[in-house]
């Protein structure tokens, strides 16, 4: 009986399909259409058409001995890293990257460099929401990016390139989710093996 029911369980893990093929994706999506989250994002869309970005991941540049950064720093982040960076996006047709900002920019450049410049943030938006599962792709490709940067000879030794934003922390949180309901998982099934095998022991 205990073996049937181990095959029965094994049988119906394997046949059941991906979270992300059944779950809807996005943060609101869920709600009624009529709900007012959903109505005040269908308004703000209709208001600001051409402000598309939903979430965000944010490169934190700083050096290593905590100075301000030094003009061949900033010139790396301009002329080489949201380069690469803008290449992703047009890697691909369908690309969630929608722009690549840092303080050379015209508009919100002054914000993205501290008063001391110590600390540049380089923007990359993202047209999904921030608990999208698609933005894992995006953030697994900047990382990597990152990590291929660092061993090319034009990369400045002191630059320490950390990773934010609203999409990173979704990314995140959604990790942990899984790591938390898998321990759930395992002591569930081990739990109930040992309840089996204590009621059919029993005289």
């Amino acid at each position: 009986m205990l073996a049937g029911w181990v095959v029965v369980g094994g049988a119906l893990f394997w046949r059941a399909p991906a979270w992300d093929s059944v779950a809807v994706q996005g943060e609101f999506n869920f709600l009624p259409e009529n709900s007012p989250t959903r109505r005040g994002e269908e308004l703000f869309q209709q208001a600001f058409p051409d402000d598309r970005e939903k979430s965000s991941i944010v490169l934190v540049l700083t050096r290593n001995d905590e100075t301000p950064l030094s003009s061949s720093e900033k010139t790396f982040i301009t002329d080489t890293l949201q380069p690469k960076l803008e290449q992703l996006s047009e890697s691909e047709s369908n690309s969630p990257i929608l722009s690549v900002r840092t303080f050379s920019d015209e508009e919100t450049g002054e914000l993205l460099i501290s008063k001391d410049e110590r600390c540049a943030l380089v923007e990359i938006q993202l047209s999904l929401g921030f608990r999208d599962q698609s933005n894992r792709e995006q953030i697994a490709k900047v990382e990597q990016l990152i990590k291929k940067l660092k061993r090319s000879k034009g990369y400045p030794p002191e630059l320490n390139v950390a990773m934010t934003g609203s999409a990173v922390v979704g990314r995140d949180e959604h990790r942990a989710q899984n790591k938390s309901a898998e321990k759930i998982q395992s002591w569930t099934i081990w739990l109930v093996l040992g309840l089996l095998l204590v009621v059919y022991r029993a005289p």
